[in-house]
């Protein structure tokens, strides 16, 4: 289900968690496969490339999982206690 429900506003729709989760594996990967083909090809466009791809997954992916994108940004901001994520999200991000 990517569409929200009748009668609900989109500001108020939030994804499931699965959705979710699937939503921060591919940004996880695509981060990972970028950094490491970076280095495997020796390019001098690394900062480039890193920076787009990050910019590209956080505007594309922000509102469906926050694009924390890392184990250890989800648990600082689990552990920030701003209620931007709960603790559950954050174990299932992680795991």
């Amino acid at each position: 289900e990517y569409n929200p429900p009748e009668g609900v506003c989109l500001a108020e729709y939030e994804p499931k968690l699965h959705v979710r989760c699937a939503s921060e594996s591919l940004g996880t990967f695509m981060v990972v496969l970028t950094f490491g083909l970076n280095l495997t090809m020796a390019t001098p466009a690394k900062p480039l490339s890193s920076a787009a791809v990050l910019a590209c997954l956080m505007y594309s992916l922000g509102n469906v999982g926050g694009a924390h994108l890392n184990p250890v940004v989800t648990l600082s901001v689990v552990l920030s206690g701003r209620d931007k994520c709960s603790a559950a999200d954050g174990a299932a991000y992680i795991v």
